[in-house]
């Protein structure tokens, strides 16, 4: 299968295509809800269908790829210790303050 960076990057390109056969349409559409802001409003819906597509395709390749959602973390998350459940009385400070007062 290709790799989903290419899959996006046409679906962008059909998203661009999209864009210039409804343009008429909803450029009425938005200047009959918006008045003169409808450029604006434009500008921000693309960007968000933009985005969106981009998102998609992210968690596309996450769920294809499993490790990488893992990279740079030796341990699962299940495998690490909780600090919460970590007893705070065993700490020993004991030694703490004569390990300060020899670093002096």
């Amino acid at each position: 299968m290709a790799p989903v960076a290419i899959l996006v990057g046409l679906a962008m390109e059909v998203l661009k295509y999209l864009n210039l056969l409804v343009w008429p349409w909803l450029e009425a559409k938005l200047r009959r809800e918006y008045g003169p802001f409808y450029i604006s409003v434009s500008i921000v819906l693309f960007s968000f269908l933009a985005a969106m597509l981009v998102l998609a395709g992210a968690e596309w390749a996450a769920r294809e790829n499993p490790e990488m959602s893992q990279a740079g973390h030796p341990e699962s998350l299940t495998d690490r210790a909780s600090p919460i459940s970590q007893d705070s009385s065993r700490i020993d400070l004991s030694n703490s303050h004569e390990e300060l007062e020899k670093d002096r």
